[in-house]
């Protein structure tokens, strides 16, 4: 394998660690950018030309991703496959990226998003969204969901594999739960949404999402301000800042500080209310 272009190291890697759908897309870029280089001789000269053509049409976040994904396939070539010596990736600076985006629905715009996902041509689109909007889940802990992770009796799921390594349980209820308690499950299969092509895959609800953000002419709307609007609403109802590290699964309040200026409107609402109420 030593002697491997980029393109079938990249495969091999997708084959035998099966990458989240999301890294898929950016691993296909490599592959077709750097179709002939063998990995061993792809040097940071090669990698920054394709970074400035991603920076051509992607943001500094984006672009870091698809460097982050193409990383990944390095190291395990380097710390697990042993057929490699180093990783190229690591050379090449990562570009500055804004703070946390704050980017949530309004009321007005979360009926406007539901409503065209009822419409959908994907009939589990309406339930994922609304699942991220009642749990805070990422896309790909949502979507590679099994039905062993759900209890649809006490309201709750479990996430696992998550992206800080840890697993957590979340409540939900409301129409997210009716709306779930309502799908038809399948028996060949432990996924709740599998694809249509293969049944141990999770499906990829990237295009159906893009199509109905479009048709409630959402701007800059992404999947994953679904959980931004999770923690969001959680903040504009009261809950501490611990309350929404713990639901989405940050370890740390740091991360969870974009919505400090939230959970401060919320106390200072409750406070002017007490003193009208008790010191007037």
């Amino acid at each position: 394998m030593r002697q491997e272009t980029v393109q079938k190291i990249i495969q091999n890697f997708i084959d035998k660690k099966d990458p989240e759908i999301t890294m898929r897309g950016q691993l296909e870029f490599w592959m077709k950018e750097l179709p002939t280089l063998k990995a061993r001789d792809v040097k940071p000269y090669d990698l920054v030309q394709a970074k400035e053509k991603l920076m051509m049409r992607l943001s500094n976040a984006s672009v870091n991703r698809y460097l982050s994904a193409l990383s990944k396939v390095y190291t395990t070539c380097v710390e697990e496959w042993f057929i490699l010596e180093t990783n190229p990736v690591r050379r090449i600076p990562k570009l500055k990226e804004p703070k946390g985006r704050k980017r949530f629905l309004t009321t007005k715009e979360r009926h406007s998003l539901l409503s065209e996902c009822r419409k959908s041509s994907n009939r589990d689109l309406y339930l994922v969204v609304m699942l991220a909007l009642s749990t805070g889940g990422r896309e790909m802990e949502i979507w590679s969901l099994k039905w062993s992770d759900v209890d649809l009796v006490k309201g709750s799921v479990i996430f696992r594999d998550t992206k800080n390594g840890d697993t957590r349980r979340v409540a939900f209820d409301g129409p997210a739960l009716s709306e779930f308690r309502n799908k038809i499950r399948r028996i060949d299969t432990r996924l709740v949404f599998p694809s249509r092509r293969n049944k141990h895959k999770p499906i990829s609800f990237r295009k159906p999402f893009e199509t109905a953000v479009g048709a409630a002419d959402l701007k800059d709307f992404r999947f994953h301000d679904l959980r931004h609007t999770f923690a969001s609403y959680m903040a504009m109802d009261g809950a501490t800042l611990r309350d929404i590290a713990d639901a989405l699964g940050h370890r740390t309040i740091n991360m969870v500080m974009r919505y400090s200026h939230l959970t401060e409107e919320h106390s200072a609402s409750v406070v002017k209310g007490m003193n009208q109420r008790m010191l007037a």
